[in-house]
């Protein structure tokens, strides 16, 4: 039995008449009853989300280009080339999440779009198809783009505009490429950083730091080289899946400023604590840590430097001897 739902002009019009219709009103919708519903669904003064349509003809996509809003298809699995060609016509946000993959054809139709360009569902791309990407003028999310050719790097570094990237890695190719994008560079997915040239790494996280943020959040390990670059960039720093860090990695990120995350750490050695404890900016460390008593000493210290941002959170192994209580006297003092 279908479990389709399909859309009519009628509805629309109902829905409208009544007052009742916001941007998700329709989401469920499957299909499209015809031309004309998305002739009706045009004139909708607002955004229009529609995550349920799993296919749309060529005329459907010329008529809801026509809207002058938010647009979201990410329950499309594949376009046309003509559909993808009107689409280009919608002049604000576009969201296309749902494409798996896109031909070049596609790929430079909707470069043409004035707005916002969202395409979550792209694992992969071909050089071509990133060229075309790159003449897109908005911000462009391909934010589950697991790899790329350093050719395609050297193609959405001229991008105009803020690039999210779903990488994993990166090569020091790729990496001096995409420093050199004019605009915010999200990199947030990164598994791993290569340290093998020290200077394709700086130019990255020189150019990560320009968000005033940068995420790690699947990073696991972090080089005492990477962490020396990171170290300099004067911005907040998070880390979510860092389990360990070197007493070298823990120096350099000591003498980091800005605030500095650490979600996940569970390997931590007294000497790298200490060092740690020595960064002057809000700090926190979440993580089961089994330290000696000098290396919970020197973190209390640090956490009651903080305390007046209340930005500070340590979480170790002995529910009995957290530093939040361990210091409340030395609050009270303060």
């Amino acid at each position: 039995m279908s479990n389709s739902m399909v859309l009519t002009k009628e509805i629309v019009e109902q829905l409208l008449a009544s007052g009742e219709f916001a941007s998700d009103s329709v989401e469920e919708y499957t299909e499209l009853a015809d031309e004309a519903t998305a002739e009706a669904l045009s004139t909708v003064g607002g955004s229009l989300i529609l995550c349920g349509l799993t296919s749309i003809s060529d005329a459907a996509a010329e008529a809801l280009a026509k809207n002058c809003d938010f647009l979201n298809l990410s329950g499309l699995t594949s376009i046309s080339d003509a559909a993808a060609e009107a689409l280009a016509k919608h002049c604000d946000e576009l969201r296309l999440d749902g494409l798996t993959s896109i031909s070049e054809s596609a790929a430079k139709a909707l470069s043409t779009q004035c707005g916002d360009l969202t395409l979550r569902g792209l694992t992969s791309i071909s050089d071509v198809a990133a060229e075309a990407l790159a003449k897109h003028k908005g911000d462009l999310d391909l934010g589950e783009l697991k790899s790329i050719s350093d050719v395609a790097a050297e193609a959405l570094a001229k991008h105009k505009g803020d690039l999210c990237l779903g990488l994993e890695s990166i090569s020091d190719v790729a990496a001096v490429a995409l420093s050199r994008h004019e605009g915010r560079l999200c990199l947030d997915d990164l598994e791993s950083l290569s340290d093998n040239s020290p200077e394709s790494l700086a130019s990255l996280t020189a150019k990560l730091a320009q968000s005033y943020c940068i995420d790690f959040y699947n990073l696991e390990q972090l080089s005492d080289i990477a962490a020396e670059s990171l170290s300099k960039q004067e911005c907040e720093l998070s880390f979510y899946s860092l389990e360990s860090l070197s007493d070298n990695a823990a120096t350099a990120l000591g003498n980091h400023c800005g605030r500095l995350y650490l979600y996940s750490l569970v390997n931590l050695s007294d000497d790298a604590a200490i060092a740690l404890a020595k960064h002057e900016d809000p700090l926190e460390i979440e993580g089961p840590l089994n330290l000696g008593d000098e290396a919970r000493e020197a973190l209390k210290k640090q956490k009651r430097r903080v305390l007046e941002w209340d930005e500070v959170v340590f979480s170790l192994e002995d529910p009995g001897s957290k530093l939040g209580d361990e210091s409340e006297d030395d609050e009270e003092d303060d």
